[in-house]
C-alpha cells in the first residue's frame, strides 16, 4: 500500500534572492511502490536554463542521499510544455522511504524544486529468504511465517508476467519449499509469496 505525505519544503541554497523566479516550475512530485522497487515520477511545466533533476532518499526525513540523476528532458533554453520524468529506487527501505527533488542550473546553481513525498512499504513479521543466487535448477526458499495455512510462490519476468506458481501448506514458524527452474529461460525473475491473500515478500533471483 502507498502512502505519500507531502511537506512544504520550497528552498534554495542561498544562490537565488527569496523573490527571484526559480528555474523549473513543477506540476507534480509523487511516487510508488513496484514490487521490490520504488518508483518516483514529477512534471515540469517550465523549465528556464535547466540542466538535470537529483532524487534524494531519506528514512528519517532529516538526512538524505542521492539515489539517482536525471538529465533534463528540455530541447531548448526554455522550455514551456509539460515534461515528464521517472526515477528507479532499486532498495528502498521497509516503512518509512522520504524523497525530495534537486533541481540543478546549467551554472551549477541548486535549487529544492519539491516536497517532500512518503513512499511507505508494508512489512509483516514473516521473514524469507532464498538461495542459491544465482542458481541453475532448484531454488531453495527458507520462510519463518506468521501464520500458517496456503503459501502461493510466484515467480514473475521483470514485466510481471507470470512464469510459475506453486501452492503449498505452510505451518506457522519456518518452513522449506524447493522450486524446480530447469523450465525457466536464463534471466532475472521476481519471487513473490502470498498469504492470506496478501503479498508478504518479493525478491529477485536469478536462473544462469
Amino acid at each position: 500500500m502507498d502512502k505519500q505525505t507531502a511537506f512544504l519544503t520550497f528552498t534554495c541554497n542561498g544562490k537565488h534572492t527569496p523573490n527571484a523566479a526559480l528555474p523549473v516550475n513543477m506540476l507534480s512530485f509523487t511516487g510508488k511502490n513496484n514490487i521490490t522497487e520504488n518508483i518516483i515520477n514529477w512534471t515540469t511545466t517550465f523549465e528556464q536554463n535547466s540542466d538535470y533533476f537529483e532524487v534524494e532518499h531519506s528514512n528519517n526525513g532529516i538526512e538524505y542521499t542521492s539515489v539517482g540523476k536525471v538529465n533534463t528532458k528540455r530541447e531548448n533554453d526554455n522550455s514551456a510544455s509539460n515534461i515528464n520524468y521517472e526515477c528507479i529506487d532499486s532498495k528502498p527501505y521497509t516503512g518509512h522511504n522520504y524523497y525530495r527533488l534537486k533541481q540543478v542550473d546549467l551554472d551549477g546553481r541548486m535549487n529544492i524544486e519539491s516536497q517532500v513525498i512518503d513512499v511507505f512499504r508494508e512489512n509483516d513479521k514473516s521473514t524469507i529468504h532464498a538461495y542459491p543466487i544465482p542458481t541453475n535448477r532448484i531454488l531453495h526458499v527458507e520462510c519463518a511465517l506468521e501464520y500458517e495455512g496456503a503459501t502461493n510462490l510466484i515467480l514473475t519476468d521483470l514485466s510481471g508476467k507470470l512464469v510459475k506458481e506453486l501452492q503449498t501448506l505452510c505451518t506457522k514458524g519456518f518452513n522449506v519449499m524447493d522450486i524446480d527452474l530447469k523450465d525457466l529461460k536464463k534471466g532475472v525473475y521476481v519471487l513473490q509469496i502470498m498469504q492470506r491473500h496478501a503479498l508478504i515478500s518479493t525478491q529477485k533471483i536469478e536462473k544462469n
